[in-house]
């Protein structure tokens, strides 16, 4: 399978995962939001001894908008015949910031959040100085 049809399935997995975000946001979310509160969950251990399916459809629904942004971006990358090193690093990137973002290991800190807030934007004038090098050339 050649490299730029790689990047459109990719990418077309990334939209239909940001279109069953839309999906279940527009049509769902009400009985969805009653189901996860009559299940009473509020930890990830309560989430897994009480698993029905409207819990785990809201998990993916959780989910889905920032996977579903990250493997179009991925996509369309590969698409547009981006290296390995910069593929690598969005995707490193990017799931560091579903793990940051999504797993409870820390709790709400300033000092946590600030040190990845000041990263972003490190990382962002690093790609901004990469491009002007690249432009002058």
């Amino acid at each position: 399978m050649p490299v730029r049809m790689i990047g459109i399935v990719v990418g077309l997995v990334g939209v239909c995962f940001l279109a069953f975000y839309l999906v279940v946001r527009l049509l769902f979310m009400g009985q969805l939001d009653a189901a996860v509160a009559d299940a009473n969950v509020h930890s990830i251990e309560e989430i897994l001894a009480n698993l029905s399916l409207p819990v785990l459809i809201w998990l993916i629904w959780a989910y889905s908008f920032r996977v579903g942004m990250l493997l179009a971006v991925i996509g369309g990358a590969v698409h547009g015949g981006m290296g390995k090193r910069g593929l690598w690093l969005l995707a490193a990137g990017g799931v560091g910031y579903l793990a940051t973002c999504y797993l409870p290991f820390v709790d709400y800190s300033p000092r946590y959040y600030g040190i990845l807030g000041t990263a972003i934007l490190v990382l962002f004038l690093l790609l901004v100085r990469d491009w002007a090098r690249r432009r002058s050339c």
